[in-house]
């Protein structure tokens, strides 16, 4: 009897590991629109090419930079992950694109967690600083609990990662001219 309850109690642990566990992004953002004007260029300097996201990062940066664009944004992703001369490749892309804002996406380091059975949670902090007022105007950190299971698509989770920040800049009034419905 003792060796069918463990073999059951086994079956069950394999049938629930199998399982696919869905992602789930939870945000918490604040505005300061007070003297802002709206932006129509934004450099975005990402440093987030590691851990599990590096895998869903071509869906991720693919998906924000059109998503601007459907919002009257023009913007351009800088992959700023270890590179050494960072403020000097900073300086130079402001220089080239010359953007009217700033958004910085930066992967926290201790984000990563690996308990088994459990889906990894990332930790990521957003900023976008307005070039003109030199402040910033919109801030947010989001957790991205990544998936798992046989349906689980990196590309899908970056796109619908970046659907999700595009949509609450829009609700918090930092995106203006987005079509209606588009990221909702």
């Amino acid at each position: 009897m003792r060796i069918a309850t463990t073999a059951v109690a086994h079956l069950l642990l394999a049938v629930v590991s199998a399982c696919t566990m869905p992602t789930s992004v939870t945000l918490q953002s604040k505005a300061n629109t007070l003297a802002q004007a709206p932006f129509t260029r934004l450099l975005l300097f990402a440093r987030v090419q590691r851990g599990r996201f590096h895998h869903m990062y071509p869906g991720f940066k693919l998906a924000m930079i059109k998503g601007l664009k459907s919002c009257s944004v023009e913007s351009i992703l800088v992959d700023a992950e270890h590179r050494q001369d960072l403020e000097q490749v900073f300086d130079r892309w402001v220089a080239r694109f010359r953007p009217d804002a700033v958004m910085s996406l930066d992967l926290e380091p201790t984000s990563t967690s690996r308990i088994p059975n459990l889906p990894e949670i990332l930790w990521f902090n957003l900023k976008i600083h307005d070039v003109l007022f030199g402040k910033t105007i919109w801030r947010a950190q989001i957790r991205l609990s990544l998936g798992k299971g046989p349906s689980y698509d990196p590309s899908e989770t970056g796109m619908r990662f970046s659907a999700r920040i595009i949509e609450q800049m829009q609700s918090d009034g930092i995106l203006r001219y987005c079509p209606a419905d588009e990221h909702r």
